[in-house]
C-alpha cells in the first residue's frame, strides 16, 4: 500500500543522543500527533486509518481514473483508410471537508487500459463509500474501418456522478481524424488519433482533447503522401494541472508518430515516488501513417498515456493505404492514468 505521510514540523536532531523538543512536540507521543500540518497520498490499497487525524479540520480530495483511447480503424476494399481512434475522457475531481472518522475504506480509480483489442473506461475513486466520489473517464471509440466514421472521444468524468462539496468535471477526449477516400491506385494517408481529456482539478474542469488530423487529399502515381497529424491532449483543470500531451507527428511517407504522454499536475508536489501530482493532462493522439513514392504503406501509431492523475489516453491512428485491403499496421489507444486520494489536516495541539 503506497501511503506517504509528510509532517511539516519534523524532529530536530542534536549532536547529543537526546532530541531537541520544539514547541508543539510532546516526547513519548506519536509524532503524527505533534502540532503541524499533514498530507497523506493514497494511490493503492483499500483501507486507511490514523488515530491522530483531526476529524474537525480536514479535507479529502479525489480524482477518478481516466479512460483509454480507441484504436485506428482498418483499411477497406477501396483505397481508403480506416478512421482515427477517439481519445479517452479524463477523470473528475471531488473534495469533501471535515470527514469525521479516523479510518475509512476507499477505492482508487484505475485508468482504463487498451487490452484484447478493445479500449476500456476508467473506474471511479471513492472514499468511505460515498463521502467522496470522483467519477471515471469513458473510453474513446475505435475508428471505423473501410472508410467509416471517426472514433468518438470518451466523455470526461461528470460532476453529476461525483460526490463532494467541490466538484469539477474531467475533459472529454477528442474525436479521431476523418478519412480520405480515393480512386483505384491512389495513395491515401491515415488519419490521426484524438487527444485525451485532462482530469478535473482543484479549481476548474479538465480541458477537452483536440480532434485528430485528417490526411491530405488522396493522390495518384508515385507522389508521397502524409497521414493526418495526431491531436494534442487536454490540460488538467487547474493552474498547476498537467500540460497537454504532445500530438504524434504524421508520417510523411513514413509511419505515424506515437502520441505524447500527458503532463503530471503539480498542485501536490510530494506525491508518491517523488512524482508531482494533481490533475493530469490528457495524452496526445497518434499521427497517421503515410505512403511512400514506391507505393509502400506505412503503419499508424499508438496514442499516448494520460498524465498523473486521471488523464485520458490518446487515440490510435490508422495506416496509409494504396490499393485497398488490410492496413500495414494500426495504432492502439493509449491507456488512461489512475486516480488518487489526498487527505490533508492539521493538529493544533495535544
Amino acid at each position: 500500500m503506497k501511503k506517504l505521510l509528510i509532517p511539516i514540523f519534523l524532529a530536530l536532531l542534536c549532536s547529543s543522543s537526546a532530541h531537541a523538543v520544539l514547541p508543539g512536540q510532546t516526547p513519548g507521543v506519536d509524532p503524527r500527533c505533534w502540532v503541524g500540518s499533514y498530507v497523506t497520498f493514497l494511490t493503492s490499497g483499500t483501507s486507511w486509518s490514523n488515530s491522530c487525524f483531526n476529524t474537525t479540520t480536514n479535507t479529502v480530495e479525489a480524482i477518478g481514473g481516466g479512460g483509454s483511447g480507441g484504436a485506428g480503424g482498418n483499411c477497406g476494399a477501396l483505397p481508403a483508410t480506416g478512421a482515427g481512434g477517439g481519445g479517452g475522457g479524463g477523470g473528475a475531481y471531488a473534495k469533501a471537508t471535515n470527514f469525521g472518522s479516523t479510518s475509512s475504506a476507499y477505492v482508487i480509480g484505475q485508468g482504463g487500459s487498451f487490452s484484447a483489442g478493445s479500449p476500456h473506461s476508467g473506474t471511479a475513486t471513492t472514499f468511505n463509500v460515498s463521502t467522496v466520489v470522483a467519477d471515471l473517464g469513458l473510453f474513446g471509440a475505435t475508428g471505423a474501418g473501410n472508410g467509416g466514421a471517426a472514433g468518438a472521444g470518451g466523455a470526461g468524468g461528470l460532476t453529476a456522478n461525483s460526490t463532494g462539496s467541490t466538484k469539477f468535471a474531467g475533459g472529454a477526449g477528442g474525436t479521431g481524424g476523418a478519412i480520405r477516400s480515393g480512386s483505384s491506385g491512389q495513395n491515401c494517408g491515415g488519419p490521426g488519433g484524438g487527444g485525451g481529456g485532462g482530469s478535473g482539478g482543484t479549481t476548474a474542469g479538465g480541458s477537452n482533447g483536440a480532434t485528430g488530423g485528417q490526411p491530405p487529399t488522396c493522390v495518384s502515381g508515385t507522389t508521397v503522401i502524409a497521414g493526418g497529424a495526431g491531436a494534442a491532449g487536454g490540460a488538467g483543470g487547474t493552474a498547476s494541472g498537467g500540460i497537454a500531451g504532445t500530438a504524434g507527428t504524421n508520417g510523411s511517407g513514413a509511419a505515424g508518430g506515437a502520441g505524447g504522454t500527458g503532463g503530471a499536475g503539480t498542485v501536490w508536489t510530494s506525491a508518491p515516488g517523488g512524482v508531482s501530482g494533481g490533475s493530469g493532462g490528457g495524452s496526445g493522439g497518434a499521427g497517421g501513417g503515410g505512403v511512400t513514392a514506391a507505393g509502400l504503406t506505412k503503419a499508424g501509431a499508438d496514442g499516448g498515456t494520460g498524465g498523473f492523475y486521471g488523464g485520458g489516453g490518446g487515440g490510435g491512428s490508422s495506416a496509409g493505404n494504396k490499393l485497398g485491403g488490410a492496413c500495414a499496421g494500426l495504432g492502439n489507444g493509449g491507456p488512461g492514468e489512475d486516480g488518487i486520494i489526498v487527505l490533508s489536516w492539521s493538529v493544533a495541539g495535544i
